[in-house]
């Protein structure tokens, strides 16, 4: 008799646990978020994130960028702690669509990265060192805002 209520007992645990839970108890936790679902956001100036790039230089290199044939725009200190590189990438041959475009940005990204880093002393890593202020599509290219900040940023350019 033990061994059939200890199968009984099995049987109902096994039953307990195919039925499905209520919506409330399958409910994420506040303040979850799935990276699998989520659309890529850019990140754009706020109050608590200023944009580096003031709207003057970002009018000039908007208007400068289609007739420039190479990769870098411009680079400049905004202050000792902060330089700014804007270059363009290209996008991979045969590249169509989103894919030109997710190609063409990886090379603008890739430029200015490379060019941060002939910039500036080995001591600084400009990957982690670095950030994307802001990514724009034009025809043919991407344009990258690329932010190198770093204590005394400027007493380690090469």
């Amino acid at each position: 008799m033990k061994q059939y209520a200890f199968f009984a007992s099995a049987l109902v645990c096994a039953a307990l646990m195919a039925v499905p839970l209520s919506a409330e108890l399958m409910k994420e936790p506040e303040g979850y978020i799935d990276e699998g679902k989520m659309p890529i956001m850019e990140d754009t100036p706020t109050v608590e994130n200023p944009p580096i790039v003031d709207p003057k230089t970002d009018m000039e290199v908007r208007r400068a960028a289609p007739s420039i044939s190479g990769t870098l725009i411009k680079k400049y200190f905004k202050d000792r702690d902060t330089f700014v590189i804007i270059c363009k990438g290209y996008p991979k041959p045969g590249a169509l669509g989103r894919e030109a475009v997710g190609t063409a940005r990886e090379a603008a990204l890739l430029n200015a990265q490379t060019l941060a880093a002939g910039a500036f002393e080995p001591s600084v890593d400009v990957i982690k060192s670095g950030s994307v202020e802001r990514y724009i599509d034009g025809k043919g290219y991407a344009l990258i805002y690329y932010i190198v900040r770093h204590p005394n940023l400027k007493r380690l350019l090469k």
